[in-house]
């Protein structure tokens, strides 16, 4: 069986993509860990004759943030550009080098996620990479700097001079990096203070990728289903949602015609631990049950999912609720939870601000103005779901034509082309 190797890792950790179903045997030989072969020997990882630039994917743990802005861009990249890039995927780049030691003379681009290493001083590596005539982008998706709303403030705030946080360890891979990509103007103008070369892609979702199927599973019970998904560092943000449920649990009007999915369920990964997910999830599912410890019929929990498949949440719902509280953290994130909701077929229904704002357009999703105003907006959607929900055929519009892969990494290629 001829294969190409797409993946670069430690040695018992060899990932082949695409392959056909079936049974394989497969035989490595040399696999003596002490031998010294170079990269050619061990394995075909750049095809013979290979004339389109090649770029090194760093990916030390696999993630939302590495998913979406490393993994699944530029495997597209070379899914639908063959004979123009070649993705080599790296765990660890002293590792890869160590082993491979001529990796480096075929690269032409590596690109990271936020930080350049974890364990090593920046500018060594950067100086390596560029001893090979590598370029070096970063891409950052969100701000180094925490603010008082954040979950983790007093951990930056303690250790944000400290020598190797990640923090710090962050600001300066944006300060060596040939360019930044971000992903809107205002985190541009930020980076801009760091470095000179700051470019703008938007996060997309691959279309051709299975879980962005829809397949609704409750359109059978003719309920409003509302649904949450974000990370165990928004519950300021989900807070307001409280009194809005507390209402609709108790209403004569509302109680029978909605239910709610809470996604992400920690508890599930973490068992019993009382770690920072778990107790987030369980404040999450009060909030959810406004504001109460009772557990109402209507309510319901989504498993933790990986993010190659955590999409399919939104099969279990038709309304996304998109809260976020108005912070200097904030305004630096995506509109990536808009451009989910709107792939998948859902109402979006939206805190007015940044950096949601400038995307909110009332013929294709609903505008909350103020955290005062959510219970109002819900029990309307409840009461008359046939007058928002044909919302969701723009906001779809708005996705196929702003926020596919296919579109979006246009950016990305003229990046790495120039």
């Amino acid at each position: 069986l001829d294969l190409d190797w797409n993946y670069l890792g430690t040695q018992n950790e060899i990932r082949f993509n695409n392959l056909p179903s079936g049974s394989y045997k497969l035989r490595i030989r040399g696999a003596d860990r002490n031998l010294n072969v170079s990269q050619q020997e061990f394995a075909p990882l750049i095809p013979k004759g290979f004339n389109g630039k090649v770029i090194l994917m760093i990916v030390p743990k696999h993630n939302g943030v590495l998913y979406h802005r490393l993994t699944a861009p530029l495997n597209h990249l070379q899914r639908n550009n063959p004979d123009d890039y070649f993705i080599v995927e790296v765990e660890d780049l002293d590792y890869a080098v160590a082993t491979y030691p001529d990796l480096l003379e075929n690269v032409d681009v590596a690109y990271f996620s936020r930080t350049i290493s974890y364990f090593q001083k920046i500018e060594r590596v950067v100086a390596m990479l560029h001893k090979f005539g590598v370029r070096v982008i970063v891409d950052t998706d969100d701000t180094w700097r925490l603010d008082g709303t954040h979950s983790l403030f007093r951990m930056w705030k303690k250790g944000k001079t400290a020598d190797g946080n990640f923090f710090d360890t962050w600001k300066q891979s944006l300060v060596y990096a040939d360019d930044v990509v971000v992903t809107n103007e205002q985190l541009k103008e930020q980076c801009l203070k760091l470095n000179d070369n700051v470019h703008i892609v938007p996060n997309a979702l691959d279309t051709d990728i299975k879980q962005l199927k829809i397949a609704k599973t409750n359109d059978a019970n003719n309920k409003v289903m509302f649904g949450y998904l974000g990370s165990p560092t928004h519950e300021r943000d989900v807070k307001p949602l409280g009194r809005a449920f507390n209402i609709l649990y108790h209403g004569n009007d509302t109680k029978d015609k909605f239910g709610v999915v809470l996604g992400g369920d920690m508890r599930e990964k973490h068992g019993n631990k009382e770690t920072l997910g778990v107790r987030a999830f369980n404040n999450y599912m009060k909030v959810f049950n406004g504001d109460s410890s009772k557990i109402y019929p209507n309510f319901e929990t989504f498993p933790y999912m990986p993010v190659e498949s955590y999409m399919t949440f939104y099969n279990s719902i038709n309304v996304s609720l998109i809260p976020l509280a108005k912070s200097e953290f904030n305004m630096y994130k995506s509109e990536l939870k808009m451009i989910e909701a709107a792939a998948m077929g859902c109402l979006i229904v939206v805190s007015d601000v940044m950096p949601y704002s400038p995307f909110i357009d009332e013929n294709m999703c609903v505008r909350v103005g103020k955290d005062k105003h959510w219970p109002k907006v819900m029990k309307d959607i409840v009461l008359n779901p046939n007058e928002y929900f044909p919302r969701i055929i723009d906001a779809s519009n708005w996705f196929n034509e702003n926020r596919t892969m296919d579109v979006v990494n246009e950016k990305r290629k003229a990046i790495i082309n120039d």
